[in-house]
C-alpha cells in the first residue's frame, strides 16, 4: 500500500446490532472475548466478539448513557449518564455493585457525566462532569478520596490515566496534567481538546482539536512534537484511540474514521462511516466504532489490515469447510450418498456461519410438511417438538425469525411448555444465557419434560454453572426413550464442550462411541470430529500451530473411523441446540 493511497473501506467487517439509539461509548475487555457498549437508549450491552452476539443487556440508567470505562483486569465496568449518575457493574456477571458511586444530583443541566477512567491498578475511578470538576473515588469503599475535587474553568470532557498511573490528563478548557497521588498540576497545555489519549509507552499524549487536527506532546518536556496533524476530517474529531502496540492511531469524526501510522503520521486507511466512539481490540487488529448519526445505532468492526478482513470474513467458512471436507471424504469413501452428507452439513452448521439460501437469510416455505402442522421434525427421535417453519428457521440460522415464531406460540398459549423450551434453545444459540435460563425454568414449571431439562442444562452450562447443568441433563434422561438417549448424551457433550470443558467432553464422546450400536457410534464420531476441528481452529487463532496440527490429525483419525452404517436421522436434532 503506497503512502499516497490509503485503503478505503466502505463495508464493516461485522455489525453489532441491538441498541435503539446511537452508541456513545465502547470498551473492550482484557479477556479478548468481550466488549461493552453504552448508548443513548439508556442501556449497556455486553457482546461476544467472536460470535458477534449480545451476551447481556443492562437496563438501569434513567438518562442517556454518556461515558463508560472498564478496569484493566476486566472486573469492573463504570457507566455514567446525562442525568449525572455514575454506577459500577461486575465485569463478569454484569450485575450492579451495591454501595457504589451516585455522586451527582439527578436531572440537572450542570452535572452531566462526560468521562470516566479507572487507574491502572483498579483502585481509583476518575469521573469528569459538566460541573467542571474531576472527582477521584476509591473502588473499595466508593468514597471520595481525601481532599477536594479538582476544579476547572470548563467542562471536564475527557480524563485519561497514563499507562503507569502516575499522571492524569484532563481535557477541560485546556489540557492539564496532574500527579494522580499528590493532585499537583504538572503541566498545562494551552489547547482545547475534544479527545485525548496516551501512547502505550507513556512517552506521548495526543489531543484532538476542534480545528480537525491532532497535536502530539512529549510527556517529558510537555512540548508539542512537530506541526499539527492535518487529518482531512471535515468536522471536529469526536474520538481518538491508539492501538495496544503503539503503532496506529484512529480518529473518528462525523464524516469518517481514519487510521494513522504514528511513526510518520501517514494515513493508512479510511473507513467510510461516521464515528462517535472508538476502541481497538486487545490484539490491535480491529477497530470498533459507534456511529455519530442517530439513524445508525449499530457498533461496527473494521480490520486494521485488509488481510485480516479477508481472514475474518472467511474464517467461519474455512472452519466449517475443513470439517465438512473431512466428513465428506469419509462418507464418500464409505459409499454414502449426497443426502447423507447434507444431513451432516446441518449438524455442523452453526448460526450464520454457512451461506443461507436464499440470500436474504429468510427461511422458505418449501418444506415437505405443512407449515401449519405441529410436528416432531425428526420422527425417529421425537426429542424436540417443533413446527416446521420454526425448524426451517433454526436450520437456516435465522434466529430472529425462530424467536418470533416461538414467542407467537407462547402468546397464543401461555401453557405451551415446548415453546418455552424451544425459545430457550434459540436464546442459547444467541448466547443470551439469562433469557435462555428463564425460558427453560418456565417450561419445566409448566410441565417437566426432557426438552425442558435439556434447555435448562444448556443454559446453565452457558452461565458456567456446571454442576447444576449436569443435574438438569440427568433429569432429562429420565424422560427420554431408548432411541433418543444417545442423542441426548451427545447434546450434553456438546454443551460441556461449549462450556470450555474440552477434554472432558471429548473423553465422554469417545467412551460413548465404544459402547454404542453401530449407527449411534457414527453420530459420536461426527461430534468428536467437530470438537477436534474447533480446537484446531482455536489453536490456530492463538498462534499455536503444533497444537492445531495435533487436533486436526485427531479429527482425521476420528473421521476415518466412521462406519458404513446408515446415518442416524436423529443427528438433525443437533441443529436446534448447537
Amino acid at each position: 500500500m503506497s503512502e499516497s493511497e490509503p485503503n478505503i473501506s466502505t463495508t464493516p467487517l461485522r455489525e453489532f446490532k441491538g441498541h435503539e439509539e446511537r452508541v456513545r461509548a465502547v470498551a473492550v475487555f482484557p479477556d479478548k472475548r468481550r466488549m461493552v457498549t453504552a448508548s443513548y437508549d439508556r442501556t449497556l450491552r455486553i457482546w461476544d466478539l467472536k460470535k458477534g452476539v449480545m451476551l447481556k443487556k443492562i437496563e438501569w440508567h434513567s438518562g442517556w448513557v454518556s461515558a463508560l470505562a472498564v478496569s484493566r483486569d476486566g472486573q469492573l465496568i463504570a457507566s455514567g449518564d446525562l442525568h449525572g449518575v455514575v454506577t459500577v457493574w461486575h465485569g463478569e456477571t454484569g450485575e450492579r455493585l451495591t454501595g457504589n458511586v451516585e455522586n451527582y444530583v439527578r436531572y440537572t443541566d450542570y452535572n452531566r457525566i462526560l468521562s470516566l477512567d479507572f487507574s491502572p491498578d483498579g483502585k481509583v475511578l476518575a469521573t469528569g462532569s459538566t460541573d467542571k470538576t474531576l472527582k477521584l473515588w476509591c473502588t473499595e469503599t466508593w468514597k471520595l478520596l481525601l481532599g477536594n475535587s479538582i476544579h476547572f474553568s470548563g467542562y471536564v470532557g475527557d480524563v485519561r490515566y497514563s499507562p503507569s498511573g502516575e499522571l492524569l490528563a484532563i481535557a477541560a478548557s485546556n489540557v492539564e496534567i496532574y500527579n494522580s497521588s499528590t493532585r499537583e498540576r504538572v503541566a498545562e497545555l494551552e489547547v482545547y481538546a475534544t479527545s485525548i489519549v496516551w501512547t502505550p509507552d507513556g512517552t506521548r499524549l495526543l489531543s484532538a482539536r476542534s480545528s480537525k487536527t491532532i497535536l502530539e506532546w512529549d510527556t517529558l518536556t510537555w512540548q508539542q512534537v512537530g506541526d499539527p496533524w492535518t487529518t482531512g476530517h471535515t468536522n471536529y474529531i469526536n474520538a481518538l484511540a491508539v492501538d495496544p502496540n503503539g503503532t496506529f492511531v484512529a480518529s473518528g469524526a462525523s464524516d469518517d474514521i481514519r487510521l494513522w501510522r504514528l511513526s510518520d503520521r501517514q494515513t493508512v486507511a479510511i473507513f467510510q462511516q461516521s464515528s462517535q466512539s472508538l476502541a481497538f481490540s486487545v490484539d490491535g487488529k480491529y477497530i470498533f466504532s459507534g456511529s455519530y448519526y442517530t439513524d445508525n445505532n449499530t457498533l461496527t468492526m473494521w480490520a486494521v489490515d485488509p488481510k485480516d478482513a479477508l481472514q475474518e470474513e472467511g474464517a467461519s467458512y474455512i472452519n466449517e469447510a475443513i470439517l465438512l471436507f473431512l466428513i465428506f471424504i469419509s462418507l464418500f469413501l464409505s459409499g454414502y450418498s449426497p443426502v447423507h452428507f447434507l444431513r451432516i452439513r446441518h449438524l455442523v452448521s452453526r448460526k450464520d456461519t454457512l451461506p443461507k439460501d436464499p440470500v436474504d437469510n429468510k427461511v422458505t416455505n418449501n418444506s415437505q410438511v405443512s407449515d401449519s402442522k405441529a410436528c416432531f421434525y425428526v420422527s425417529d427421535s421425537k426429542i424436540f417438538p417443533i413446527n416446521t417453519t420454526a425448524y426451517n428457521a433454526c436450520i437456516a440460522g435465522d434466529l430472529s425469525t425462530a424467536e418470533q415464531l416461538f414467542t407467537r406460540e407462547i402468546n397464543t398459549d401461555a401453557t405451551n411448555y415446548a415453546s418455552y423450551a424451544n425459545r430457550s434453545f434459540v436464546m442459547a444459540r444467541k448466547c443470551d444465557w439469562d433469557h435462555a435460563l428463564q425460558d427453560a425454568i418456565q417450561s419445566i414449571s409448566i410441565q417437566p419434560s426432557s426438552t425442558g431439562y435439556i434447555s435448562k442444562g444448556i443454559a446453565l452450562y452457558g452461565r458456567g454453572h456446571i454442576q447444576g447443568a449436569r443435574i438438569a441433563f440427568d433429569l432429562a434422561s429420565t424422560f427420554a426413550n431408548e432411541d433418543s438417549k444417545i442423542i441426548l448424551l451427545l447434546v450434553k457433550a456438546i454443551a460441556i464442550f461449549n462450556a470450555d470443558q474440552h477434554e472432558e467432553s471429548i473423553t465422554f464422546v469417545r467412551e460413548l462411541a465404544a459402547t454404542c450400536p453401530n449407527h449411534d457410534s457414527l453420530a459420536c464420531r461426527v461430534v468428536e470430529v467437530y470438537m477436534r476441528v474447533q480446537l484446531g481452529v482455536n489453536a490456530m487463532n492463538d498462534a499455536l500451530p503444533n497444537h492445531a496440527a495435533d487436533h486436526f490429525t485427531a479429527a482425521v483419525q476420528s473421521s476415518a473411523l466412521l462406519s458404513t452404517s446408515t446415518i442416524y436421522p436423529a443427528c438433525d436434532d443437533f441443529v436446534v441446540v448447537c
